[in-house]
C-alpha cells in the first residue's frame, strides 16, 4: 500500500530531539558534580579545607595587641634560688621553687581601655577545670603567679589591670621536677591569648577570653639562665 514501508517510518521518536539537549545538560551537571566531590576529597586527603592560622608569631621585643592590651615581651628566663630577683619575688616563689622548675616572662603590658581587664578568664566546668588565661606556657604546669614591679612600691601580686595603667608584669609558671626537665638553651613557645568584647550568661559586658577557636599571639624564644 502506497505510503506505507519502511521508508516512511519516522527516523526518530516524537519529541526525541528536544530531549537530547536537557539529557546533554544533565549528564554535564553530574560530570561538574563528580568532579568538585572528587577535588574536595583529594583537598581533605591532604589536610582539608585551608583554615585561617589562629597564631601570629612574635618575637621579644615586638609589640602585640591582644585587644586591650598593648604587650611588649622582653625576656623569658629560668628563676632559680639563688636568683637576684626582687625579695618580694623571692619571697613569694620560696616554697614553689623546691618542687618546680620557675619560669618567667618579663613583659611590659599597658591596658588601652576605660576598664579593668583580667589577666586569666573564668575556670571551665571541664574535670580538672582548664583556665583560660592571657598568658599561656604551652608546656603542662601546676602553678602560676603574676605579679608586677614598680620602683616607687617593689613587687606585688597581680590579678587585673586597671584602665591606662603600664606595667612591668611576671608571668612566672612552675613546672614539677617530676616531669621532662626544662634546661636552659631550650626552645620555650607562649601564647598571648586574644580577648573579645562580649557578654557572659547573665548578659554581662566584659572583655573576655573566647572558649573555643581563639586566635592568639606565639611567642618562640630561648629559655635564657637564672639572671642572665
Amino acid at each position: 500500500m502506497t505510503g506505507e514501508g519502511p521508508a516512511h517510518e519516522p527516523s526518530d521518536q516524537p519529541g526525541e530531539s528536544n530531549k537530547r539537549p536537557f539529557l546533554d545538560r544533565l549528564s554535564l551537571n553530574n560530570l561538574w558534580r563528580v568532579a568538585v566531590v572528587a577535588a574536595l576529597g583529594l583537598t581533605a586527603g591532604f589536610g582539608g579545607l585551608d583554615k585561617a592560622d589562629p597564631a601570629t608569631p612574635v618575637a621579644l621585643g615586638d609589640v602585640y595587641d591582644n585587644g586591650p592590651l598593648h604587650i611588649i615581651p622582653h625576656s623569658v628566663f629560668a628563676v632559680c634560688p639563688t636568683s637576684k630577683l626582687d625579695p618580694m619575688i623571692m619571697k613569694a616563689l620560696k616554697y614553689e621553687m623546691r618542687t618546680r622548675q620557675m619560669i618567667a616572662l618579663s613583659a611590659t603590658v599597658t591596658n588601652t581601655e576605660k576598664i579593668n581587664v583580667n589577666l586569666d578568664d573564668e575556670r571551665s566546668s571541664k574535670n580538672p577545670p582548664l583556665l583560660r588565661e592571657v598568658f599561656t606556657l604551652t608546656r603542662p604546669t601546676d602553678f602560676k603567679y603574676y605579679g608586677d614591679y614598680m620602683p616607687d612600691s617593689g613587687f606585688g601580686k597581680l590579678s587585673s589591670l586597671t584602665p591606662g595603667k603600664t606595667v612591668e608584669l611576671f608571668a612566672i609558671w612552675g613546672v614539677p621536677f617530676a616531669r621532662p626537665a626544662i634546661r636552659t638553651g631550650d626552645q620555650i613557645a607562649i601564647h598571648l591569648s586574644d580577648i573579645e568584647w562580649r557578654a557572659d550568661s547573665f548578659g554581662e559586658l566584659a572583655w573576655r577570653i573566647p572558649k573555643a577557636g581563639a586566635s592568639y599571639g606565639e611567642l618562640h624564644t630561648t629559655l635564657r639562665a637564672c639572671d642572665s
